[in-house]
């Protein structure tokens, strides 16, 4: 068995003793190290293959036998959350009149520019 494979096997078996998840992260990084490109010998880089698959299933069937089954997907909490801070107050087009005045420097002026037209051009 290489070096990686063996490594991340202690660490499924250590997962099966302490029920804790950060031996089957430790185990999935090292299986993720697994480089079969760098194995020139092409029978080595068969069983490097192999033990490598069968420690990711047995990682796999680690976590699979561990699952709650009373685990439900479809049974989720309420979503009701009521805010900290009461909404902001929204302000109406309308009633912002205090906008800063345009690039230009100028305000527009209260209708539009052609005479008789009555659009308000204020914000």
């Amino acid at each position: 068995m290489s070096d990686i494979t063996a490594r991340a096997a202690a660490k499924i078996a250590e997962f099966e003793e302490k029920k804790e998840t950060v031996p089957l992260q430790a185990a999935s990084e090292l299986l993720a190290e697994v480089n079969l490109a760098k194995e020139p010998d092409p029978m080595k880089r068969l069983l490097l293959r192999r033990e490598a698959l069968e420690t990711w299933l047995a990682l796999v069937a680690a976590i699979d036998k561990n699952l709650d089954p009373s685990f439900n997907p479809q049974d989720v909490p309420s979503v009701k959350i009521s805010p900290l801070f009461p909404a902001a107050p929204t302000r109406s087009r309308a009633s912002n009149t205090n906008k800063p005045p345009s690039r230009t420097g100028r305000r527009p002026s209260a209708t539009c520019c052609r005479p008789n037209c009555g659009v308000s051009t204020r914000w």
